[in-house]
């Protein structure tokens, strides 16, 4: 399925006409009254929601990217600095509510802990080609994706998407 929505956007977009969706959408909207007036619907719940998703999936897929490319005795360390009982194996969403901001919040910090004790742990060492690419990949993701707040816990940084080097499109091992 995913490979044929895939495919699917890829012609729209490269067709003559490739707003031709929103602009249903639009009109749409326009005729049920909607366009013009004040917001019907607060989407901030839902963008909040999906930006953690989107956080999350390029944490965790750099770490597993790192520890991809470690080797057993250096990913043996980099596991064992690990606090938030993620195995970090799959690629599968977390299971949290993703309605509550506090598990988001939670889900975040504790992601981005572990992120930042791998880097603390690899600093300064002697590092393969590989691991090093692995290394500056993760301390890219951490460092334009999140911030620290007052109280110590890290959240995610509110940016322009044109203030990011990666985005969900990037693959990662």
């Amino acid at each position: 399925m995913h490979t044929v929505l895939v495919d699917m956007r890829a012609r729209l977009a490269r067709s003559a006409r490739p707003d031709r969706i929103f602009q249903v959408v639009l009109d749409v909207a326009r005729r049920a009254g909607l366009v013009g007036r004040k917001r019907v619907l607060d989407s901030t719940p839902l963008y909040d929601a999906v930006a953690t998703m989107d956080t999350i999936t390029l944490v965790r897929s750099a770490v597993r990217g790192l520890l991809a490319v470690a080797g057993a005795g250096m990913a043996g360390a980099l596991r064992a600095v690990i606090t938030s009982g993620d195995e970090y194996a799959g690629s599968a969403k977390p299971a949290i509510d993703w309605d509550d901001s506090a598990a988001r919040e939670a889900l975040v910090d504790s992601r981005a802990r572990d992120a930042f004790a791998m880097l603390t742990l690899l600093e300064g060492r002697e590092l393969t080609e590989p691991v090093d690419r692995a290394v500056r990949l993760l301390a890219t993701v951490v460092g334009q994706d999140l911030i620290e707040g007052e109280d110590g816990t890290l959240r995610i940084a509110r940016k322009r998407a044109s203030d990011l080097l990666l985005g969900t499109s990037v693959r990662f091992a």
